[in-house]
């Protein structure tokens, strides 16, 4: 009964190739706009049940487009994520030396950090108690659905921005058009992550529910 409710509220997976908010995100990447693309590559991260590789092209790509506009600390922050769930996730496009001897920075010191050792209980000591796992689901559930709608409210921002760069009667043709393009991708991400938050935070009440009901 609880798998059937997980299965009901957790967004599925597309294939990078075809998720629009990373595509969209290396056309910008691309095109030299890296702020923009950091905003597509965070909105295909927000995936929570993507295949480990994958996700990890996610974060290196979504690396690459902050240290594109100078964010070196953030990109050393999506680097290490990355490496976490890929060690071996290589460059997909050639990017400049300093940032490639960035990269291999996060790689050495990933490389050379001991595994995570379990504390040991003392002698005779019980076991620790597993915590409550329904409730830790719906915690789990809960804090995901609110990093959707945190991301939708961030889409919402930067639609409203384009689409004061649409109304302006002083903006060039060209400029008007990439707004109204960045526009409908802003809309589009800010639709799609408030319905998974939705989703998510419902999720997470229907798994206190049942709980409660058994």
């Amino acid at each position: 009964m609880m798998s059937l409710a997980l299965a009901l509220v957790l967004p599925l997976a597309a294939p990078l190739a075809e998720d629009p908010a990373f595509v969209e995100g290396q056309r910008l990447y691309q095109e030299s706009e890296y702020e923009q693309a950091v905003f597509r590559f965070q909105a295909a991260a927000l995936v929570t049940d993507r295949a480990a590789d994958d996700q990890a092209q996610v974060l290196l790509w979504l690396g690459l487009a902050y240290a594109g506009f100078g964010d070196l600390d953030s990109a050393r922050r999506a680097f290490k994520d990355a490496l976490r769930l890929d060690g071996d996730v290589a460059l997909p496009v050639e990017v400049s030396p300093k940032i490639e001897a960035e990269l291999e920075a996060v790689r050495a010191e990933h490389r050379a950090a001991p595994p995570p050792v379990a504390p040991t209980p003392p002698p005779g000591a019980p076991p620790a108690a597993s915590p409550g796992g329904p409730w830790v689901l719906a915690g789990g559930l809960g804090a995901l659905g609110l990093m959707c709608v945190t991301g939708g409210a961030i889409a919402t921002g930067f639609a409203v921005a384009s689409k004061a760069v649409i109304d302006d009667t002083e903006s060039f043709q060209d400029d008007a058009l990439r707004a109204q393009e960045d526009r409908d991708v802003q809309v589009a991400a800010a639709v799609a992550l408030f319905g998974a938050g939705a989703m998510l935070l419902g999720g997470g009440g229907a798994v206190i529910a049942l709980d409660l009901a058994e």
